[in-house]
């Protein structure tokens, strides 16, 4: 059979192959890499990658990339290559795995069977947007009580210990109950379309919500996304995925067209779930639901595709609204936007919510930092625009602001001071100010005409603006710093008026810093 597969065909569908001599070359379709290091052979019909070490036939390729076992690799490249497999043994091999797979699959069949005669959860999921053909397609079901399917799995002539270990089971004090009892009940499979666990929604109010089966030696949470061994095929050809939240948005959204759509089960989205997605598609488009909890996960799950060397995109839903909701009102999902325009949005006037959104960017890019620079030089250019002032990442992750010239500390704690509005101890220290540098001038004059900060900030310099875009102290310590500044402006005129000849002035100077000495000691102990 090997002989009559086209390995250079079979590989190219997934990765572009250069010739080169008498082999073909391309990069790698198994681990991210900027150089191709993947080579294939076809007079041995093999292949290798020198980054990652992959290596094997057009069965082990397939087998690998797909997620499916080696009989289902044969029957692919069967179906493939017109090829006939009547003489081939492609039976399962046992074994524990076997055992465990033909429970889950038995289950799966008991779920669809007992929602069928279920007319109140049938009108539940109508009533949740689902279409007949749906439910049917994605082999919704449910459990009506925790005892009728281990019965059922008994009667089949599973053991016990097997029905535990597939995952379907809980033991409370000796008492086998259904995992999914009085829930809907959503079959998970793995890329190879075996049912490998189930999720479940309940109906009585119950807690949790949701519910997702355990890890078991043929299910793991962090590795699988539902609805990915239906939406891998399409999103190579369309070249993206919709990263959703939950089962129902998944559903809705195929059913109404957006067949790239997959969602994490329940768990933190996570390093194995984005380059599961890279394997089939370079772009990602996150539809977070519209509130504040949605834009946090949406900018984590963006993170960790950056960091996969992925481009996330975000599809930005109206206030209050979930890809399902959205949907099911007869609307088409907007156009995904940029993800650090997202994050940044239009520029506010507010120092300290430009310093927050920053803030918020940074894991972004030090994501891409690490996994393309490119990338990374771009939006980093794209930041450092809408900042007013350059913004780059180092190996030690922290914002570096490079600005010329230098702000002083004092003049810092005044525009803080002004932002604060802590103007009177603001516009004492500016009348007392011997001398007053460009920025300080500006700020007493916009004092005494009594400018709104917002005015006065908008038309600083980027360089003076950026003052206030690390990390800002609040406002007590704020206070406190000015309270200082007053005080090392009594010293000062103390000092000149001792060396003018006051010997008062000079003791007076000497029992402050003294005081001063004290109390520090103080404070360290």
């Amino acid at each position: 059979m090997l002989e009559r597969v086209d390995i250079v065909e079979l590989v190219g569908r997934y990765t572009r192959l250069k010739k080169a001599g008498r082999e073909y070359v391309g990069l790698c379709p198994f681990h991210r890499e900027k150089t191709p290091s993947f080579y294939v052979d076809p007079e041995k019909g093999v292949y290798y990658c020198f980054g990652c070490g992959a290596s094997g036939n057009a069965i082990t390729f397939l087998s690998e990339i797909e997620g499916i076992t080696r009989g289902e690799a044969i029957r692919r490249l069967a179906e493939m290559f017109n090829l006939e497999i009547d003489e081939i043994d492609v039976k399962p091999t046992g074994g524990r795995r076997d055992t465990l797979y033909r429970i889950l699959s038995t289950a799966r069949q008991f779920y669809k069977s007992n929602l069928l005669r279920s007319r109140e959860v049938m009108e539940y999921l109508k009533g949740r947007g689902l279409t007949p053909e749906s439910v049917a397609s994605w082999e919704l079901g449910y459990s009506p009580d925790p005892h009728s399917l281990i019965r059922f799995l008994i009667k089949e002539g599973f053991s016990t210990r097997d029905i535990l270990e597939s995952g379907v089971a809980y033991n409370r004090n000796g008492d086998l109950r259904d995992m999914m009892a009085g829930r809907v009940v959503f079959p998970i499979y793995d890329m190879a379309g075996r049912v490998v666990s189930f999720g479940g929604r309940s109906l009585d109010g119950r807690n949790p919500k949701y519910l997702n089966g355990r890890d078991t030696i043929v299910f793991k949470k962090s590795s699988i996304l539902y609805g990915l061994n239906r939406a891998k095929h399409r999103a190579r050809e369309k070249g993206h995925f919709y990263l959703v939240e939950g089962y129902f948005d998944v559903i809705i959204m195929h059913q109404y067209g957006y067949d790239t759509a997959v969602a994490p089960l329940g768990t933190s989205f996570t390093q194995e779930h984005a380059r599961l997605l890279y394997r089939f598609a370079p772009k990602v488009f996150v539809v977070p639901d519209s509130d504040e909890a949605g834009s946090r996960a949406a900018l984590k799950m963006a993170v960790i595709l950056a960091s996969a060397g992925i481009i996330p995109q975000v599809v930005v839903l109206p206030e209050g609204e979930d890809p399902a909701s959205f949907l099911l009102k007869g609307e088409k999902l907007p156009e995904p936007v940029d993800i650090v325009d997202y994050v940044l949005g239009d520029k506010p006037s507010d120092p300290l919510v430009i310093r927050d959104r920053i803030k918020a960017v940074m894991p972004l890019l030090r994501a891409f930092y690490t996994s393309e620079r490119s990338i990374y030089e771009f939006y980093a250019e794209k930041v450092s625009r809408w900042a007013g002032y350059r913004i780059s990442v180092s190996d030690v992750p922290r914002i570096t602001v490079r600005r010329p010239g230098s702000i002083r500390a004092v003049d810092r704690f005044l525009i803080l001071g002004y932002y604060y509005g802590l103007t009177e101890e603001v516009l004492e220290i500016l009348e007392r100010l011997s001398e007053r540098t460009n920025l300080t001038h500006r700020m007493y004059m916009a004092l005494k005409e009594g400018v709104p900060f917002g005015e006065f900030y908008e038309k600083l310099k980027p360089e003076e603006a950026a003052v206030v875009h690390g990390e800002i102290l609040p406002k007590e310590e704020v206070r406190e710093a000015l309270s200082r500044l007053m005080e090392e402006l009594d010293d000062l005129k103390l000092r000149e008026t001792a060396l003018a000849g006051d010997e008062e002035a000079l003791i007076r100077l000497f029992r402050r810093r003294a005081h001063r000495i004290k109390e520090t000691e103080v404070k360290a102990e």
